[in-house]
């Protein structure tokens, strides 16, 4: 609201109009008055827009926490499926050593490749989640 319109609704040009014609300034104590009133009613208007607009930030807020709260969930799931994953492919190379030690070609060749799917699963899930280490 502007400045004149803000006038006009207030009655203050009503004020002025009223102290030219009355000396006594009684017609401009009503105007007052009026001025008065329409600055309370003004007053709380903004107060209800401040109200409304604090629980809309609060209710921001506490959904910006939930968000933060789910990512970390998701973060930390991706992390321990990485680590199993890693953990898992360290297993398998023990055990492809292991059977190799002993010399039996199939085995080792079964082993290698789950060991290279398990290496591919891990590569493409890091590529997919953006994963970090």
């Amino acid at each position: 609201m502007d400045i004149k319109e803000l006038r006009k609704n207030l009655g203050i040009d009503d004020y002025l109009e009223l102290v030219k014609e009355d000396r006594n300034c009684h017609g401009a104590y009503i105007s007052f008055g009026q001025y008065m009133y329409l600055l309370e009613k003004e007053n709380q208007d903004l107060k209800k827009q401040l109200e409304d607009m604090t629980l809309c930030r609060d209710i921001a807020s506490g959904h910006r926490k939930e968000v933060q709260d789910r990512e970390t969930i998701l973060l930390n799931q991706q992390k321990k499926f990485v680590e199993w994953l890693e953990n898992e492919i360290a297993l398998w190379e023990r055990k492809t050593y292991e059977i190799a030690i002993i010399k039996d070609d199939t085995a080792v060749f079964v082993w290698k490749i789950k060991l290279e799917l398990l290496k591919e699963v891990l590569s493409k899930y890091k590529e997919i989640v953006g994963y970090k280490e």
